[in-house]
């Protein structure tokens, strides 16, 4: 509705959170009398879906085309990794230096998911995702696109 009808402007918001700060969310969500029907949580974390949609191939295509394949391989001969699924070990090393959770972020959003069955688990989650990283968002989410 316009604002100039005397009634405030309808506005659509979609969110996406980490598992951990879904507590926070519904606490302000709740105070500000907002809905919570739009916002979805992460199993783990933003890179955590962003990974799963992609594959570990996928992103170690990305690794490679960015040049940082070499460092990835170095990182997963590490003792600490030989334990954990490469899924993990791509999660973990994407948070080892300063800005790559940022960078790599952004790349993960734009890459295709073609190549994969995977997509994030809602359609939501890949818009939201993109306005995270800087990247516009598409269309508000319907319940009918929840995801599980």
């Amino acid at each position: 509705m316009p604002a100039s009808s005397g009634q405030p402007a309808s506005v659509c918001a979609t969110g996406l959170c980490d598992e951990g700060e879904q507590g926070f969310y519904k606490r302000g969500l709740t105070r500000a009398q907002a809905p919570l029907q739009d916002i979805y949580v992460c199993t783990a974390d933003l890179e955590d879906e962003l990974i799963r949609a992609l594959g570990t191939a996928g992103v170690e295509e990305i690794l490679r085309a960015e040049g940082d394949f070499r460092a990835w391989q170095t990182f997963q001969r590490q003792p600490a990794q030989h334990d954990r699924r490469r899924h993990q070990q791509v999660r973990r090393f994407l948070g080892t230096k300063k800005g790559r959770k940022i960078r790599y972020g952004r790349l993960l959003v734009e890459a295709p998911r073609t190549r994969t069955g995977h997509r994030p688990r809602s359609t939501a989650s890949s818009r939201t995702c993109e306005g995270v990283y800087g990247l516009p968002f598409r269309a508000c989410s319907t319940a009918d696109e929840r995801g599980a």
